[in-house]
């Protein structure tokens, strides 16, 4: 079960999804969930750029930023309190399992973030989020990258969660982390399969990335899964190989290792986890690094 449950919105509608797993999540586990704000500071982007360029800005634009931020971070509240009742958590800070709470709007997000995230044991967003400040040039990447959390992306209703799960396995530390954190997932799964893109596999883990070794550790923790679509035939790169394969497969859950090429070539070149993150009709997505 997950205890602690980091949760980063944004004010999108993509938060919906995001706010109300991590709750189910929660209710199931009798866990914290922890709501971190994410809102660009426009205030100081301006400020920067006034600054620079020497226009002067007027005080009233300064107030409407500041006053929109404010809205913003209320409507998270009230989103977040609307999902903590409707999973039976109590809402607001207190030593109790079984509850929710926003954070007050960080003035520096990535420390926020990295004071943060080594202690969850989950990190929940919503595609927004993911895609925009906290894609792999921010602090979506710090989170996998540095603090290790596994993080699912939710994309589609709570109910997905109890849907079916495909693994997307290729033998990689990345891959194996990313199974051993979502078991709990797993478990709740009314079916598991797994899937590969073939030309992906690295030479020297083609012995660890045999699907019987998975399928093997597994049945070790109680969770039954079988072989499903391999790929063969599929053109495209390694991530959009593993999608059509766990589209095949009728997937609501994607587990998947993240960043397993170097990063700046992720970044720049496109990669496995950018195929993942950019699909946002996909499934929901477990990442970890």
């Amino acid at each position: 079960m997950y205890r602690a449950i980091l949760t980063i919105a944004c004010g999108d509608a993509s938060d919906r999804p995001a706010l109300q797993s991590a709750c189910a999540l929660a209710a199931t586990g009798r866990a914290v969930v922890r709501v971190l704000p994410v809102l660009p500071d426009l205030v100081g982007q301006l400020a920067a750029l006034g600054s620079e360029t020497g226009a002067i800005i007027p005080q009233d634009v300064y107030d409407g930023l500041i006053e929109a931020r404010a809205a913003t971070h209320m409507s998270i509240v009230e989103d977040a309190r609307a999902a903590a009742a409707e999973a039976g958590l109590t809402f607001g800070e207190g030593p109790q399992s079984g509850r929710l709470m926003v954070e007050d709007l960080p003035d520096e997000l990535r420390v926020r973030l990295a004071n943060a995230a080594p202690l969850a044991d989950l990190v929940v967003s919503g595609q927004a989020t993911a895609a925009g400040p906290l894609s792999d040039t921010g602090a979506f990447a710090d989170a996998l990258l540095h603090a290790r959390a596994p993080m699912l992306l939710a994309r589609r209703p709570v109910s997905a969660l109890n849907g079916v799960a495909v693994i997307a396995w290729d033998g990689s530390p990345e891959a194996g982390r990313a199974v051993r954190s979502a078991l709990p997932l797993l478990h709740q799964a009314k079916r598991v399969a797994i899937v590969q893109c073939p030309h992906g596999l690295k030479p020297l883990l083609q012995d660890a990335a045999r699907p019987e070794r998975l399928t093997h550790f597994l049945s070790l923790h109680g969770i039954a899964a079988a072989a499903g679509g391999m790929g063969e035939g599929r053109s495209g790169g390694e991530g959009e190989c593993r999608l059509e394969a766990a589209k095949t497969q009728e997937a609501d859950l994607l587990v998947a290792g993240a960043y397993g090429h170097w990063r700046l070539f992720e970044t720049l070149f496109g990669g496995a986890t950018r195929s993942f993150l950019d699909a946002e009709s996909g499934p929901n997505l477990f990442l970890a690094h």
